[in-house]
């Protein structure tokens, strides 16, 4: 139940522009963001918040009763985004997220030489669940981004879906139709 698509960005910086768009476009219910360093997830916070983005970020500085706080407003849909980083690929499930964005593709260890599939697979696993509609939108911007994920594609056997910046109205045309085409056939299966 996860259609996954990517985006080909011009460079490191484009990757907000592009996010910021694609949220601008789109109606989606809550969504998590995935980022290697939670530098890069406090920066997208305090800039999407800024541009009136209902957001949270949740990374390894938070602890305990903070952490759960900042969980309990994303469930509760206080925050509509939740930008995080690998510290929520495994063990959260709120039935709401629609949509998953890798902004960093995820890589294994401090070298980043080979990407991450189990990962990757946590990740996008937070989307489309309970019999739910998931779409997974991963950034690439540079030779070694690309071949990651083209790795990760081949690996799980899986064909991509590229997205154009350069069209945001086929874009939401491609995202709404998947959307839809996944909801008629829930709904055939539940007629049946």
């Amino acid at each position: 139940g996860i259609s996954q698509m990517f985006v080909d960005c011009d460079s490191e910086d484009d990757k907000y522009k592009i996010l910021v768009k694609l949220y601008g476009l789109m109606t989606i219910g809550s969504s998590i963001i995935f980022v290697k360093k939670r530098e890069t997830a406090s920066r997208i916070e305090r800039e999407m918040l800024a541009d009136g983005h209902q957001v949270a970020a949740l990374h390894s500085a938070f602890q305990g009763a903070e952490r759960d706080a900042i969980i309990d407003r994303f469930r509760s849909g206080a925050a509509k985004i939740l930008i995080t980083t690998n510290v929520l690929a495994r063990g959260i499930d709120v039935q709401s997220v629609s949509m998953v964005i890798n902004y960093d593709i995820p890589m294994k260890g401090v070298s980043d030489t080979e990407p991450d599939f189990e990962t990757y697979l946590h990740r996008i696993g937070r989307t489309g669940r309970f019999g739910r509609v998931g779409v997974s939108i991963s950034f690439v911007h540079d030779k070694k981004s690309y071949m990651a994920l083209s790795k990760i594609a081949q690996f799980f056997g899986i064909e991509l879906v590229k997205l154009d910046q350069n069209d945001w109205d086929e874009t939401e045309e491609v995202i709404q139709k998947v959307i839809k085409s996944a909801r008629a056939g829930a709904n055939f299966k539940g007629n049946q």
